[in-house]
């Protein structure tokens, strides 16, 4: 009788063991529920193609827009009225060639990041004393973000909204490169201190905040993916910086090998489902180690498994002035494969706050933010920045972002601290980084 409570004992001892060494197995939709299905990547467009769109399905959502957001457009009816030459709705079918010419200048400018561009919008009555009036202080600012927001997509209009925001998503990215590269960098500088043309300085910012804070925050640039893609293939390492959970589009993309450096502790985290956390810790037995998650998707199928976790320290989050909370440090290591088990790849969630060194220039490192986190990399401290020395990083220096079809560069963060402080001595409009989640 003893020796069959022995033999028991080891069956259950060694079945636990086993169930600890498979580990518990979870599907993506477990784990993230429905979160990926608004998760688009977004091909760039030639903005001058436009100008093979401007048919009577252009006009009419042009129009559409102008009559269900009367209100809100009053005081951009002055632009309305020069772009299109005539004088409200209903407008002409087939476009009137004067509203065609002036679409197809402002789309070439924007297509060649033409400082240009200023001169057309100002041209065309977009700054105007009743604008500027109008938009002034705090209720002013959300008037206009509202405005500059409804006027961005009547310019892009489309049937599919899939397609008018890659369109506007390519337009926000050129006047991205417009206002802060090094080469036409002056003339975003000499627009902050302008005021007959804050107007147009507020609706190039809505454009970029709308797109890369606001509404595509969750989403990648397809030209982003790609080159992150050529240099996993080229072994360099990848490192994700404030990237939360977010690998669906990494992984999706071909991209087995990278890092996520976060400290999980942010209110932008909280747009994921709690369920998410599982990929940091688990609270089984042997810390999860043998746990997996799978992705499917185009008749593909990827494999997350749990290869390690160990505690390296802790930090802390001040959650008031008098509690302050001690949370550990962590790295949690994941193996990815096909579903024949061959090994693609290794993914490491790296728990803690970023720090200086994490900006360090290595010639076969790059690094990837989402435009939120990159933005407060580059302000100042006082103005809630992340605590970077943007001047002492290497003059190479640059960082992908997944919004921007491009990198941003040393230069280009240097400018955008400078247009920083300009907006917030001067034009005092919204805060580019400000996602609002």
């Amino acid at each position: 009788m003893k020796n069959i409570k022995l033999s028991l004992v080891s069956v259950m001892l060694t079945l636990t063991f086993f169930a600890t060494l498979v580990g518990i197995q979870k599907t993506e939709s477990e784990v993230f529920g429905d979160l990926f299905a608004t998760q688009h990547s977004y091909a760039d467009r030639n903005l001058e193609t436009m100008a093979t769109l401007l048919d009577n399905a252009f006009v009419h959502a042009f129009e559409h827009q102008c009559e269900c957001h009367a209100v809100t457009l009053n005081s951009a009816y002055p632009f309305i009225t020069t772009l299109s030459d005539q004088e409200g709705v209903p407008f002409d079918r087939p476009i009137k060639p004067a509203f065609y010419n002036n679409l197809c200048t402002l789309y070439t400018y924007l297509e060649q990041k033409n400082p240009a561009l200023i001169s057309l919008l100002s041209n065309l009555d977009m700054s105007t004393p009743e604008s500027l009036s109008l938009e002034y202080g705090g209720h002013g600012a959300g008037l206009a973000v509202e405005k500059y927001s409804i006027l961005l997509d009547m310019l892009f209009a489309q049937e599919l909204p899939q397609e008018r925001f890659a369109y506007s998503l390519a337009a926000a990215n050129r006047i991205f490169e417009l206002c802060f590269n090094p080469e036409t960098f002056n003339a975003c500088y000499h627009l902050h201190l302008d005021a007959i043309n804050y107007s147009i300085a507020r609706f190039l910012y809505v454009a970029m905040w709308k797109h890369f804070a606001l509404e595509s925050w969750e989403s990648w640039h397809l030209d982003c993916l790609n080159q992150l893609k050529q240099a996993a293939q080229e072994n360099k390492k990848i490192v994700y910086i404030g990237g939360g959970y977010d690998i669906y589009q990494l992984l999706r993309s071909g991209i087995y090998s990278f890092s996520i450096i976060d400290s999980f502790t942010s209110p932008h985290n909280k747009t994921y489902p709690a369920n998410a956390t599982w990929l940091l810790e688990s609270e089984e037995v042997g810390n999860g180690i043998g746990d997996t998650l799978t992705f499917e998707w185009d008749n593909e199928i990827i494999i997350l498994e749990r290869k390690s976790f160990n505690i390296t320290n802790t930090f802390s989050l001040q959650q008031s002035q008098t509690n302050i909370l001690e949370i550990p440090a962590s790295i949690t290591t994941w193996t990815v494969k096909n579903a024949a088990q061959k090994e693609l790849g290794l993914i490491k969630f790296i728990r803690r706050p970023l720090c200086s060194s994490d900006f360090d220039y290595k010639k076969n490192t790059l690094i990837l933010m989402s435009f939120s986190d990159f933005f407060h990399t580059v302000i100042p401290d006082f103005l809630g920045g992340y605590g970077v020395d943007v001047k002492s990083l290497a003059p190479e220096f640059f960082i992908m972002i997944k919004q921007l079809r491009a990198p941003a560069t040393k230069d280009m963060m240097l400018n955008i601290r400078v247009a920083t402080l300009l907006n917030l001595s001067d034009l005092q409009f919204i805060s580019l980084g400000n996602s609002g989640n």
